[in-house]
């Protein structure tokens, strides 16, 4: 079984870029993973509003079916789920980016 830390290195691989996700509290951020810790990750908020520092994120306060990233290549957000039994990614088309 993979670790949160290694399915988010994995999923920062995956995204070309620009990534979204929500937290277990339906917090909802878009933007660039930066570094991955054990437990926690950096992250730069995207958008002409968006502080110039990162922010940190416990992995665990994020909600692993939630996350999404922009293809450059497809011009269109996909949703990344790691599916722990199959040991693999399931990459679909995002209807919308939540």
């Amino acid at each position: 079984m993979r670790s949160p830390k290694d399915i988010f290195e994995e999923f920062n691989e995956l995204a070309e870029g620009r990534v979204a996700f929500a937290l277990n509290d339906s917090t909802y951020y878009e933007g660039y993973l930066y570094f991955i810790y054990d437990n926690t990750f950096t992250f730069f908020i995207g958008g002409p509003l968006a502080p110039d520092e990162p922010i940190e994120i416990k992995i665990s306060d994020v909600d692993l079916n939630s996350m999404c990233y922009w293809s450059d290549s497809e011009r269109k957000w996909k949703t990344a789920k790691w599916k722990h039994d199959a040991g693999k990614w399931e990459i679909k088309d995002a209807t919308s980016k939540n």
